[in-house]
């Protein structure tokens, strides 16, 4: 329940909230009462409640499909997809061939009708999701769902804020947002509570403006259409686990439906959801449904230093259709904002900013040299839409229509059950916003005349004499009024460099006294863009990485480990810093870096529960080509990050500053080929690539490793590990859903058998031979209760494997041989090539058994080749009649020439079969995760039973 004030209409928790008419009125005067702007913004807004205020609650003839709090599935059932494939096919073709507001108040009430999850009774528990979403979309299309009152919220949770935090990781990573998953980890920037405080805030930041003035009537420009195979390239491009709009769609719900794209149902879906998008860029709207096409749930999240940054997640159709927009016009809007404005449509921009300003202050100069950082305030919600559909329109008059829908008129915000009114600058959350906000900055941009004139979206960094300096920043200033900008004095930061102490103080007069409130900054505390500009500067901002690094490997501990080493391997580690890395001169403080690859080291040890002594971390850090776990040190990392990244840039930094030389980096080569212990560069055309520097670092460093584990043991052990196909179950993605998810014990074991770490205390196996700490006599032992799991766990995968690559398969059949009984794992019941079908035989060798290691030292894989030969010897009797194919897997990883091809034929066929171009890879992923489970299970089988004291638990 809300309550509006009668004097400012002002909307209220509850009654009693809000008092006195002082507040009223200073209300009222900063704009957050009644409607502002001309008559015409009224009477778009009429339909909006009864008071037409700009912040009132969610009632009166806003449709309830917006107001219903629902709880919505994440993902569509794959049994319901063609049902809900087909519903939403028609009401999208409705839309296309009327375009009235019924229409699409159907088309947009859908979602949250047909996808809202059942509530929790006896029937519910009864009945399949798919079986629910059939009902709920028989009832839609007949009327029955217009007067249902919404789902309840469901009962508050009774656990604990760590696990909280383990299930939204979960959710996160079952959704394939790994980036979400990190945030959610970390919890940098949390969802503020709708309090009135709130309101407030987020309406002020929304602040109130008349409607643009429209340019005169233009000649009409056809835009080519959007094909479906470019809407299919733009729905995959959207990020993963993105929230649903005011319809509760979200962009997976889509890709659930049309992203295979396997029977007719999907593909009349994309070739409607295609005319849909098509019919919304040419902006013929109905009036009624721009503000709720246009609109979006606002969301604020709470910052660091404690204020609010608003998020608007509008309506999937106009985000996608703002998203083919943006892709297309990045070459048009690149050439507009080169060179100056980097923030929109250049790769690597933000570094060559970086390079650019720190080269400008190591520059030598005699007199006093300027660096100013600029800040605007709330810049992307203040930009003028009048001067955004004036660029538009000639810039990109094609897509005038689609950007003059978008913002030529006021659109909703909902934040809870209140109504804030857009009414100025562009969204935070629309795909085109930092294209147009970057077109409309140029117009100042160009007009500033600095020796340094660099920009990255918002943030603008100007350098050069100090005079020069303040006088465009005078200017800057009163042209971006012009465009509804303002700078924050407060956050303009001001560094000075060369000259003498006297000039320097007599600059700094100048400026304080022109822009009261102006920081002036040391050189240690000189970061631009996240990173550190001069030396002094890297220690601090490590140091602080340090820390934070320490509060996230405690958060890593309240997660699966599987999921914490990938998200350390991938997001929080090496990954993390590696901005800083390529754009900063870290790698001038190798102690520094030390200290925090000590970090990564008892992050790794805590998460794996492997002791990391100096060879095994020395193993771990390599990356995972390399027989390691993919978590880099930093110490050896950093030289060629910079390198790669300040190599290839001097043609755009020369743009951004002509003034400026190539920047010096006979320092960084030579802590390079220390660290590569050679004298030999890559070539000229590789040099912008990071991987090219890194390598020969990578080769000292596993010859390092090789000579430190000089047994024939241990080094056949490092090649095994060091092949692709070892490490691919460390690539794949640790989802629950997926099955790729291993326990902790599981995964403690794969993590140990990898790096050739103790495993167990040595004791005595089930069959009486003696187990070392190294837990190896599991793997080969005859008794070990995980061989026959490990086997059929790989017959498995490729029965599977074959059935979704359209071959129908069964494991082990009888009556092929009436001799001896032989059978194979795996056959297929259709002809897999030739008129002849398919018989597999799965088989597990030892790498290190001692009939093979000879063998294996000198090739590796030549275990499992030798098993491959002798399985077709074994069952040549099936080749007359059948294709048939040994697959033979080394414990350590390695896959013998036949499986290979085995493997990517059947990859091949799902990848056909379904659509997915990376099924290959995740059908290789599945394999190596079977094998890692089937391992654990023969290492843990040679302890014997436990007795245990479970009767305790069931009192």
């Amino acid at each position: 329940m809300t309550w509006t004030c009668p004097d400012c209409q002002f909307t209220c928790l509850r009654a009693g909230s809000h008092r006195g008419s002082g507040k009223c009125l200073e209300r009222q005067r900063n704009g957050l009462g009644r409607v502002q702007g001309p008559p015409q913004a009224q009477r778009v807004y009429r339909h909006l409640s009864p008071a037409r205020s700009r912040l009132s609650p969610a009632v009166g003839t806003t449709p309830s499909f917006i107001t219903a709090r629902r709880k919505i599935m994440r993902r569509i059932p794959k049994a319901a997809r063609a049902s809900v494939a087909i519903a939403l096919t028609k009401l999208m073709q409705g839309v296309v061939s009327t375009n009235d507001t019924p229409s699409w108040h159907k088309l947009l009430s859908a979602p949250s009708a047909i996808l809202s999850l059942p509530g929790d009774t006896k029937k519910s528990r009864k009945t399949s999701i798919t079986s629910h979403i059939r009902d709920r979309i028989a009832k839609f299309e007949s009327g029955e769902l217009d007067g249902e009152e919404p789902s309840a919220p469901g009962k508050p949770r009774h656990a604990t804020p760590e696990d909280e935090i383990s299930r939204r990781v979960g959710i996160q990573i079952d959704d394939f947002n790994v980036s979400g998953a990190v945030r959610t980890l970390l919890s940098s920037d949390s969802v503020a509570d709708i309090t009135p405080e709130v309101i407030e805030s987020m309406q002020r930041k929304h602040p109130a403006a008349p409607l643009p003035t429209l340019p005169a009537d233009l000649p009409a420009t056809p835009f080519v259409p959007l094909s479906p195979t470019e809407v299919l390239s733009v729905l995959e491009a959207m990020p993963r686990g993105s929230a649903g709009g005011l319809d509760y769609l979200r962009p997976q719900h889509l890709l659930d439906l049309i992203g295979a794209r396997l029977d007719d149902a999907s593909s009349a879906l994309c070739d409607s959801l295609t005319d849909l998008l098509n019919l919304i860029l040419t902006g013929n709207i109905p009036t009624e449904i721009v503000p709720l096409l246009c609109g979006a749930r606002l969301v604020a999240l709470r910052k660091k230093d404690g204020g609010l940054r608003p998020i608007a997640v509008g309506i999937v159709y106009r985000r996608l259709a703002a998203k083919a927009v943006d892709i297309r016009i990045r070459p048009v809007t690149s050439e507009l904002l080169q060179p100056h404005q980097l923030g929109s449509g250049v790769k690597r921009g933000v570094e060559a900013v970086i390079h650019t300003a720190r080269d400008f202050l190591l520059q030598y100069s005699k007199d006093v040299k300027a660096l100013l950082k600029i800040d605007f305030t709330n810049a992307f919600n203040c930009v003028s839409r009048e001067e955004v559909l004036k660029i538009a329109s000639e810039v990109i008059p094609e897509y005038y229509p689609f950007i003059k829908l978008c913002y030529g008129t006021y659109s909703m915000l909902f934040l809870g059950e209140t109504v804030i009114s857009s009414q100025s600058g562009v969204q935070q959350g629309d795909p085109l916003g930092p294209a147009l906000f970057c077109s409309v900055l140029q117009l100042i941009i160009d007009k500033i005349n600095t020796d340094l004139n660099a920009w990255y979206m918002d943030d603008g960094t100007l350098g050069g004499h100090p005079s020069s300096v303040l006088r465009n920043f005078q200017l800057l200033i009163t042209e971006a009024l012009r465009i509804g900008l303002s700078v924050n004095i407060a956050k303009c930061e001001l560094f000075l460099c060369g000259g003498t102490e006297v000039q320097r103080l007599s600059v700094i007069e100048n400026f304080t006294t022109l822009f009261p409130g102006i920081t002036v900054l040391t050189a240690d505390k000189l970061c631009l863009l996240g990173s550190p500009l001069l030396p002094p500067a890297v220690v601090p901002i490590v140091n602080e990485k340090i820390s934070q690094l320490g509060v996230m490997c405690s958060r890593l501990q309240l997660i699966p480990k599987h999921q914490a080493l990938f998200l350390l391997k991938n997001c929080l580690g090496a990954p993390k810093i590696v901005h800083i890395l390529r754009t900063s001169l870290a790698w001038m403080f190798p102690q520094e870096l030390y200290k925090l690859d000590q970090v990564f080291r008892d992050a790794v040890e805590m998460i794996t529960n492997v002791r990391m002594d100096h060879p095994t971390w020395l193993q771990a850090s390599l990356p995972v080509r390399f027989g390691g776990l993919g978590v880099r040190r930093t110490e050896k990392l950093a030289p060629s990050a910079y390198l790669a990244s300040a190599s290839s840039l001097f043609p755009l930094t020369s743009r951004l500053c002509p003034t400026l030389t190539a920047t010096d980096l006979s320092a960084a080569t030579r802590a390079w080929k220390l660290l590569a212990d050679t004298d030999e560069l890559p070539s000229e055309v590789l040099r912008h690539v990071q991987k090219a520097w890194d390598t020969p670092t990578t080769l000292n460093t596993y010859a390092r490793l090789t000579e430190l584990r000089a047994t024939k043991e241990k080094i056949a052990h490092l090649k095994a590990v060091s092949v692709p196909e070892s490490g691919v179950w460390i690539h794949a993605l640790p989802a629950a859903c997926l099955g790729n998810l291993l326990e902790n014990n599981t995964f403690r074991i794969s993590i140990a058998l990898r790096l050739g770490a103790p495993i167990v205390t040595p004791h005595v196996c089930v069959c009486g031979g003696l187990v070392d700490d190294l837990g190896r006599h599991g793997l080969r032992c005859k008794r070990s209760a995980g061989r026959l799991p490990r086997h059929d766990g790989l017959s498995g995968e490729f029965t599977r494997g074959l059935k979704t690559a359209g071959f129908p398969a069964r494991m082990e059949p009888k009556g092929l041989s009436v001799k001896d009984r032989k059978r194979p794992d795996v056959i297929t019941l259709v002809p897999w090539e030739r008129g002849k079908p398919l018989a597999i035989d799965v088989t597990c060798v030892d790498t290190l058994a001692a009939s093979y290691i000879d063998r294996t030292l000198v090739n590796v894989g030549a275990a499992a080749e030798h098993a491959e030969r002798g399985k077709l010897t074994k069952h040549g009797w099936l080749q007359p009649r059948y294709n048939f194919m040994a697959a033979a897997f080394e414990i350590y990883g390695p896959w013998g020439n036949g499986t290979k091809t085995l493997v990517q034929k059947i990859g091949n066929g799902i990848a056909t079969a379904t659509g997915q171009k990376r099924a290959k890879e995740f059908f290789r992923q599945r394999l190596s995760i079977q094998m890692q489970r089937g391992n654990a299970i023969c290492v843990m089988g040679t302890i014997p039973e436990q007795d245990s004291i479970e009767e305790v638990f069931l009192l």
